[in-house]
Parts: C-alpha cells; structure tokens; sequence
C-alpha cells in the first residue's frame, strides 16, 4: 500500500504506526512538518518501507530499530537537529539516498561508509570537523553534499570513491586538498570549493589537474604568491602549509613552465 498526504492525513498514519504497524504494508511514509520530537520505535515493524521523509521536524536522535527497515532505498531526515546518527543505520543495506541536511552532526558513525548502494549523500549545514577515514568505501556514491559544514581536511580515502560526480565543499575551513582527490579527475563534472580559505597553491593544483571539471572557487590563482612560498630546492618553506594532506608523502614542486607538478 502507498501512503501520501493528499490521501491520508498524517495523523492517522501516526496512529496507525503507533497501533496496527503490524497490519500496514507501506511502501513509502512521510511524516514532514509534524514537529516530531521523537520517532515512534514501531517504525520498525515496517518491513516493507522502501521510502520514509522525515524532514521539517524536530528530531534530536532516531530509535535503533531504524535499522530493521532493510528495504529503506531512501530516508530524509533534512531540517532536525540531530546531533549525530546511530551506528544501526550501517544495517540499512539497501539505501540509496540519505538526506541529513540542515541539522547539527557533529560527528558521522563509521557504520555509514559500509552502505554499499548509497548513491547520494546530502550532509550539508551541519557541525561537522571531520569525515571517518573509511569514506572511500562508498564506492557507488555519485553525489556528495559536505557543504557548510567545519571542515579543516578531508581524508584521502577519498580518492577512492571513483563514481563520484558531484562533490560540494563549499562554506568550509578547508586550505589544503589530499593528493589523492586527483583520482577523480576523470569522474568528476563538478566540484564547489567556494568560501574556503584556500592555499594559493592548492588552488593552482586544483585548476590544474581538474581541468576538464567545472570547478566553483572565489579565490583567484596568484601564480607571484605561489612562487613566493616556494623555497629554491622547490619545497614549502612551512611544512604546515604543504599542498598535500599532512598524512600524504607527495612533495609537489614548482616547475618552469608554472604548472605544480608531483615528485616522485
């Protein structure tokens, strides 16, 4: 059976899913702009829900037993204040789509990165400083929304997600980008760095090996500055501001013809 709002008003499905879940065969539920402070814990005795938003509320966490919806291809949770996600959602293995945007994450569970068919990811407006090191296993993802968030560096596992088509960095603390980002030159049509304070030669490295993707920056290329940093053995003379993430080995050098170029 499929649910809409045109259809059924969203109190009765509250109260047929806090009543008779048992006798409802759903497919897709949405329950947006409820004021929700909590989910009832028998959304789980929802097998076949397939499609569940629940955006506009005022969710602060999510029962565990989220984690039995095993059909769930997409979950909006956009627009809560959630602080952070529980480790069951790595049990929703069949999820394409999830949508955690404007809330207050400040950290992600590492049982994210093991969902498989994950193809977007919206995790924009949020609080969050860093990304688990196992993000290059979601290997399926095409879309990657970490926009407005309080990024310092991402990981370079990163590189490893070479289905990735779009990827949103905007409105973060980034200055410089792991190396291996470059992976997904080929793969990648557009990528928005925009209000991140970055480095002058991140930016020239970036311009460079991203040629053929639409890249989104308000900071423009000053090749004198880039020089100016270069020592003349071709290394950074602060170790602090080297192009690559501070766990990558790569040195990068200026070379004659003011393209930045890798050694080794």
């Amino acid at each position: 059976m499929f649910l809409e709002n045109s259809t059924v008003p969203q109190q009765r499905i509250a109260a047929a899913i806090s009543k008779e879940t048992t006798a409802l065969d759903l497919s897709e539920l949405e329950l947006t702009t409820e004021k929700l402070a909590t989910l009832l814990p028998a959304i789980a005795t929802l097998p076949n829900l397939q499609v569940l938003y629940l955006n506009c509320n005022a969710l602060t966490s999510l029962p565990e037993g989220i984690g039995e919806l095993k059909e769930l291809q997409v979950l909006g949770l956009g627009n809560n204040m959630l602080r952070t996600l529980p480790k069951e959602i790595g049990k929703l293995v069949n999820l394409r789509s999830l949508g955690v945007e404007d809330n207050g994450l400040r950290i992600l569970p590492e049982e994210i990165t093991v969902l498989k068919q994950l193809v977007s990811l919206d995790l924009e407006d949020n609080e969050l400083t860093h990304l688990p090191a196992s993000m290059g296993k979601l290997t399926s993802l095409r879309k990657l929304d970490l926009g407005s968030n309080r990024l310092h560096s991402l990981p370079k596992e990163m590189g490893a997600l070479r289905q990735l088509h779009k990827l949103a960095l905007d409105g973060n603390a980034l200055r410089v980008l792991p190396a291996s980002l470059g992976e997904l030159r080929d793969v990648l049509h557009s990528i928005d760095l925009n209000g991140n304070p970055l480095h002058q030669a991140t930016l020239l490295w970036l311009h460079h090996t991203f040629s053929r993707t639409l890249v989104h920056t308000d900071v423009l290329v000053n090749e004198q500055e880039v020089a100016q940093q270069l020592s003349f053995t071709g290394r950074y003379k602060d170790p602090a501001s080297k192009l690559c993430h501070p766990e990558d080995s790569d040195i990068f050098y200026w070379s004659r013809n003011h393209t930045l170029r890798q050694h080794g």
